[in-house]
This record gives structure tokens, C-alpha cells and sequence, in this order.
């Protein structure tokens, strides 16, 4: 025999919150799709016209069914964890990549290279195994962290900044001078003669 479908019942109260989640549509796909499907079953809908409609494969209906039963509505829309292999990279490895790349090239080598580098993390044995595509990535990170306002590029010059974006204009003539020649007399050498 048969067994009997657990029919949902939604409070006008739920049903109030998964309307605002689906019509606002700044959720992620999977996070609009979970509510569309409790709608749809409280609102009698079958199983294979739910699938077709939103495009769910018959699991993700039945899990999404059986979570909310055996949860309520917060069960039924909140991911799990996911398991995942967790980073290989930490904070303490990469500052240990940077400073060995800020270090003297080996002996040999002008500079580092990527593989270089890649070696010889794994020969001081800091990781068992290391792309060079990853040492790549985590000398790359500090380029992107820098503060625009300390760096000072070519096209500013001689121009004072003003809102972050945006330039307030050129100095006067006779400001830039002035300034000019202050800088000049805290750096001149006294003249030994």
C-alpha cells in the first residue's frame, strides 16, 4: 500500500515571508527556488508539474519537503555547511610565502621565480604540496590591498586630490613655487666652502 503524502500547511504569516523572498529577487537561485517549492506544495501543486515548472530534480523536492516538515520554515530554507576540503592556504603560510619572496634570490638565481619559490616552500617543509599557481595567487594579494591614497600615480602630479575618485584640480603657479622652494630649503646640505 501506498504511502500517504504529508500535506504542507502554511501560515498566511510564512506565506507573507516567502513571497517578499521570492519577489524581491536579490536572493541567490538556489535561495528563491526553496520557497517557490513550499509555495507550490501548500499550494496543492503535484510533484512532477513542481519539477517541470521550476526546474528541481525529484531529490531537491522531496529534501526541501522533508526538511520542512522535520523543521519548520528556517529548517526548510537554510543551507547546510557544505563539507569541502578546507583552504590549504592560511594567513600563517601566506606571510611565510611573502617573506621568503621579500627575501635574497637563491644562490644562482637573480630573482625568484614561481617555481623557485613553489620548492622551496615544500623543501622547508611549511606545506606537503604547493601549485605555483597558488604561491602566484598569494603574491598577488598584497598589490590588490594597497591603499590608492598612499600611492601617488604619474598623472596626479602637481594635482591636489580631492574626494576618493576624484581631483580637486591644479595647484596655482605661485603656491606650486612656494612649496617647491620650502622643500628645497628643509632638504639643501648646508654649502661646505
Amino acid at each position: 500500500m501506498p504511502r500517504l503524502a504529508k500535506i504542507i500547511v502554511l501560515s498566511v504569516a510564512e506565506q507573507a515571508d516567502l513571497t517578499a523572498i521570492v519577489k524581491k529577487g536579490t536572493h541567490k537561485s538556489r535561495n528563491i527556488t526553496r520557497p517557490r517549492t513550499l509555495l507550490l506544495l501548500a499550494a496543492g501543486k503535484s510533484r512532477v508539474a513542481m519539477e517541470s515548472e521550476l526546474g528541481i530534480s525529484t531529490g531537491q523536492y522531496w529534501r526541501t519537503k522533508q526538511r520542512y516538515v522535520a523543521g519548520g520554515l528556517a529548517q526548510a530554507l537554510a543551507e547546510r555547511p557544505r563539507s569541502g576540503q578546507p583552504p590549504k592556504l592560511t594567513a600563517a603560510l601566506e606571510a611565510q610565502i611573502t617573506s621568503l619572496a621579500c627575501s635574497a634570490a637563491p644562490e644562482g638565481a637573480a630573482r625568484w621565480t614561481l617555481s623557485l619559490l613553489t620548492d622551496r616552500v615544500v623543501e622547508l617543509q611549511y606545506v606537503d604540496t604547493l601549485s605555483k599557481e597558488s604561491t602566484r595567487q598569494v603574491l598577488k594579494k598584497p598589490a590588490q590591498a594597497l591603499v590608492k591614497a598612499t600611492v601617488v600615480h604619474r598623472h596626479h602630479h602637481g594635482r591636489v586630490p580631492g574626494q576618493p575618485g576624484r581631483r580637486v584640480g591644479r595647484l596655482p603657479a605661485a603656491r606650486r613655487r612656494r612649496a617647491r622652494a620650502a622643500l628645497l630649503r628643509r632638504t639643501a646640505l648646508p654649502f661646505a666652502g
